[in-house]
């Protein structure tokens, strides 16, 4: 990964351990990271009009711009980055999550890396809007960091894959994850390890437009499919290269189960897929992820498949 691109939300910094981890993304040969914070806030004047009023906005952005830009000059040159090559940018552009993904194709970055908050009140991982729509529509591998401690011990990755599609999940978006893991792990200098987590089937009732509910489980799992699975994953190992006590298969919750091999496997990222989906399995989907994203203690590396068109459009909106 050659060229990375940090996404700084406006009038925020980044945090100690951020900026630790940061560094050590930074740290290979001929990797570059940019600092790049997109503003999204329109700026209007209504006192005057005509060219004067055109002068005068133009003043108040160029003021805006050069103070956000000096804030991510300090960030540059934050101690932990000082062996970094790191370079800034600032545009007006909106939303937010569209400019960082125009912004990370016409730099060609290999990956978007942005920092989520805990909620203060909840202290709970509460994602924003921008993740969310990242996650639904950034063509690159995005990098959900967690301001939490940092990768001077724990360097490992660990991909979460399905290879029988059972949640409707393409083919070819299990080779995107191992692919990405694989590459992560020699940008951090860590491990990859694989996990498969088996769930048993369950009876869905909808209700109205929220999520649906379960109604319990249609049998259980069988020895057959633990059998079939674990076949499965051993074949997928061999053609990686992963040896089998990097191999894990875990049945029952998945987030209980990523969380338990995570901290038993010293594990930096956790490697995971997204799909687009209909708007009620975006429901369910979107609430379980977000309840994996709080129990990991990890940060969480999203893919897309190789042929996902993500539909942002390529220029900013005129307004910008």
């Amino acid at each position: 990964m050659k060229r990375i691109l940090i996404a700084v939300q406006h009038g925020d910094g980044l945090a100690r351990p951020t900026l630790g981890k940061l560094a050590v993304l930074g740290r290979q040969k001929g990797t570059e990271l940019e600092l790049y914070c997109a503003i999204d806030a329109p700026v209007t004047s209504v006192s005057l009009g005509g060219s004067a009023g055109r002068r005068m906005r133009q003043q108040v952005m160029t003021r805006i711009e050069r103070t956000v830009l000096d804030s991510l000059d300090q960030l540059a040159e934050a101690p932990a980055l000082r062996a970094v090559a790191v370079r800034t940018a600032v545009n007006w552009d909106y939303p937010a999550h569209e400019a960082i993904v125009r912004r990370a194709l016409a730099i060609k970055a290999d990956m978007i890396v942005i920092e989520t908050h805990h909620h203060a009140r909840a202290a709970r991982l509460m994602l924003s809007n921008t993740d969310w729509e990242l996650i639904r529509h950034c063509p690159l591998p995005l990098l959900l960091m967690k301001p939490i401690a940092n990768w001077q011990r724990s360097r490992n990755i660990l991909a979460s894959i399905d290879p029988f599609h059972s949640r409707a999940k393409p083919a070819a978006l299990d080779k995107q994850i191992l692919r990405s893991g694989m590459k992560f792990a020699a940008q951090l200098g860590g491990k990859l390890h694989m996990l498969h987590n088996l769930v048993p089937m369950q009876q869905f009732m909808p209700v109205g437009l929220g999520q649906p509910v379960p109604l319990g489980e249609d049998g259980g799992l069988t020895e057959r499919q633990r059998d079939r699975a674990a076949r499965a994953l051993r074949r997928i190992a061999k053609a990686t290269g992963l040896p089998s006590s990097r191999c894990h298969l875990t049945e029952g919750d998945i987030a209980a189960n990523i969380t338990k091999v995570a901290l038993a496997n010293s594990v930096a990222v956790t490697v995971m897929g997204a799909v687009s989906r209909s708007a009620i399995r975006r429901i369910f989907v979107g609430n379980t992820a977000e309840q994996l994203f709080d129990l990991l203690q990890t940060d969480v590396l999203v893919v897309k498949p190789g042929n996902f068109v993500s539909g942002i459009r390529e220029q900013p909106s005129p307004a910008y």
